[in-house]
């Protein structure tokens, strides 16, 4: 739990993804074996479909190499939560909209995809899991010359006022590290748009008309240091560890204007 904690009627979040990659594992490229999991999360996830994943390998001078592998895709009726399987990583995402709390909306549905790749594949060495929130901050009407303060914390838009110029565009990174192969990367800036949502995800839909919005993305990750094999328990317990500093990367970047904005009732 963190200071500050409120659940917003008319929350900005448009996006929670969960994402387990995955070191060489041959069961994994095998249709027998994605197969066998989306039978396993078909009663959570009935919408069941066969697609290609780009991925990308580094390769030299080159750069990065692109390359496709075959995946299977469940996605929940109400297409508001989806989950994906293919050789380098297991995904799941929710919308925003279905989104309540991790412990009650996201986490469950985190458990019956966990365990159906176990099912399927067995002791998958784990690369890297991460958990990744997405807010897209929309006022009413469109900051004037670009300035956010009203809604957005000064000490995330501290350059902005380096000029006395108008701004023209605002956007930032940072990696904090937690220890022990976790960190928190915290991504924020303004778009112009409709969203920074996926188009492909079923649940990606238009959020209202095109315009400029301030993005707030925490990625919290996990690499572990040595060979860590798919276990559902350990998943679980470095999930919940891994979404402890979200809410609150999330409450310092926002103002009180904004808190009264999130508590409005949703007009759609």
């Amino acid at each position: 739990m963190y200071d500050g904690r409120e659940v917003y009627a008319n929350a900005p979040l448009a996006i929670v993804t969960a994402e387990v990659r995955f070191g060489y594992e041959p069961r994994l490229r095998s249709d027998a074996a994605r197969d066998q999991f989306a039978e396993a999360v078909r009663e959570t996830f009935p919408r069941l479909s066969a697609e290609h994943a780009l991925t990308f390998t580094v390769s030299g001078p080159d750069g990065a190499s692109q390359t496709v592998e075959p995946q299977v895709r469940a996605t929940r009726s109400d297409h508001q939560a989806t989950v994906s399987l293919n050789a380098a990583a297991l995904s799941l995402s929710m919308s925003g909209r279905a989104y309540v709390d991790y412990d009650t909306s996201f986490a469950p549905l985190m458990t019956v995809a966990v365990d159906a790749v176990r099912e399927a594949a067995g002791d998958v060495p784990i690369q890297r899991l991460g958990l990744r929130y997405i807010d897209e901050i929309r006022p009413p009407v469109p900051p004037v010359g670009n300035d956010w303060s009203i809604w957005i914390s000064g000490a995330l838009l501290g350059a902005t006022h380096a000029l006395s110029d108008p701004v023209a565009g605002h956007r930032s990174v940072t990696t904090f590290s937690r220890g022990g192969g976790r960190t928190v990367t915290f991504n924020s800036g303004q778009f112009d748009g409709l969203t920074v949502v996926d188009v492909t995800l079923p649940f990606s839909s238009n959020r209202g008309t095109p315009g400029p919005f301030f993005v707030i993305d925490v990625d919290s990750a996990w690499e572990p240091e040595e060979h860590t094999p798919l276990d559902p328990s350990t998943v679980a317990e470095i999930l919940a560890d891994l979404h402890a500093p979200v809410g609150g990367v999330f409450q310092w970047s926002i103002t009180d204007a904004a808190r009264a904005m999130f508590r409005q009732p949703r007009e759609d």
